[in-house]
């Protein structure tokens, strides 16, 4: 058991210190790449009926996370929404509220949920 805890703090300490780092200076800008996607393209669904798997909605969400859209040819993650639709609904609490508000709000949320995990 206390092996397992040192591994599992050892690991944490690496993540923080070496990985998370270089990830965070090589992305560019600081949006999340997994909440955004599915904060813009709930937002084209609920206020403006739009299609969130369309090629406009994939090229908004590229030029806002990188500056500039991703040629179909590549093969890395083009942060394109790839959710069922349904899950829309999950995300509609997020898309109400301005990016800034959307993500301070999730992390808020993760980190309380985080938290509880460890008693539940």
């Amino acid at each position: 058991m206390l092996l397992s805890a040192i591994v599992s703090l050892c690991a944490t300490w690496y993540f923080a210190l070496a990985i998370a780092p270089a990830a965070l200076v090589a992305s560019g800008p600081a949006i999340p790449h997994d909440l955004y996607p599915a904060w813009y393209a709930s937002r084209q669904v609920l206020f403006h009926h739009g299609d969130p798997y369309s090629a406009e909605v994939t090229r908004q969400v590229q030029i806002a996370m990188f500056g500039h859209t991703i040629p179909a040819s590549d093969t890395t993650n083009q942060q394109r929404f790839a959710y069922p639709l349904y899950s829309v609904l999950l995300f509609a609490p997020f898309a109400l509220l301005p990016f800034s508000a959307a993500q301070a709000f999730a992390f808020a949320a993760a980190t309380v949920l985080t938290i509880l995990s460890v008693f539940w």
